[in-house]
């Protein structure tokens, strides 16, 4: 009997490429659609109007991929903002799998404005998470929409570093899963990726909110 082989990881993303326009683009709430990813003007706006109470959790979740629900069984003494990692324990994920998770040059700026030395990064309930998260929304224009920062997260960073099994596995979903349920790379371009991962506190001496390496590198070559 002969066995038909499964098509690679890459081979399903080209596929779900072709069919992208099969996806609807956006989710419904209430009467109103909203689109699945944030842009990075949006995630500017939430970050720079965020208190530092709910900042980590917009970071962690729009930055490194995480679930909510894994979130707030983090605490900070698991965040290695030295080191650029997160280690998050058996028991703490989804899967009940420890992994590790790569945080980038943002997630890192922005954890430490809001950095304490120890507990939970997020230490109260759902409920309160999302009122808390609904407000800010609404002092900025804007509506919260359910799970897309982890979209956004997944879909920046295929378009930035295209790796299908790298981004599942930092995620902590298989390659399948992430690209049904969590790429929405039609509805973005490597620039709007490129802007999402270059956004950074804004300080006296950075007040654009630059990636400083690269702010420093442009100075130089001037």
């Amino acid at each position: 009997m002969s066995v038909t082989p499964l098509p690679s990881a890459g081979t399903r993303l080209v596929a779900s490429l072709a069919n992208a326009t099969r996806r609807p683009p956006r989710e419904s709430v209430g009467h109103t659609l909203l689109p699945l990813l944030w842009t990075p003007a949006e995630f500017r706006l939430l970050l720079d109007a965020a208190p530092a109470s709910i900042l980590p959790v917009l970071v962690l979740g729009g930055f490194c991929k995480i679930r909510t629900s894994e979130i707030r069984r983090t605490k900070w003494e698991q965040l290695r903002l030295d080191d650029g990692q997160l280690i998050l324990l058996t028991g703490q994920t989804k899967t009940q799998r420890a992994r590790v998770v790569p945080l980038p040059g943002c997630a890192v700026a922005w954890l430490r404005v809001a950095q304490k030395p120890s507990g939970l990064v997020w230490p109260h309930c759902y409920s309160t998470l999302y009122k808390q998260l609904a407000a800010l929304c609404g002092e900025l224009g804007l509506v919260w929409r359910q799970n897309a920062l982890r979209k956004s997260a997944c879909t920046y960073d295929e378009l930035s570093a295209p790796g299908l099994e790298r981004n599942s596995r930092e995620a902590g979903n298989s390659p399948g899963i992430l690209e049904l349920n969590y790429l929405s790379v039609d509805m973005a371009t490597r620039g709007d990726a490129r802007k999402w991962f270059n956004l950074f506190p804004k300080t006296a001496s950075n007040p654009q909110g630059r990636n400083p390496e690269i702010v420093e590198l442009n100075a130089c070559s001037s």
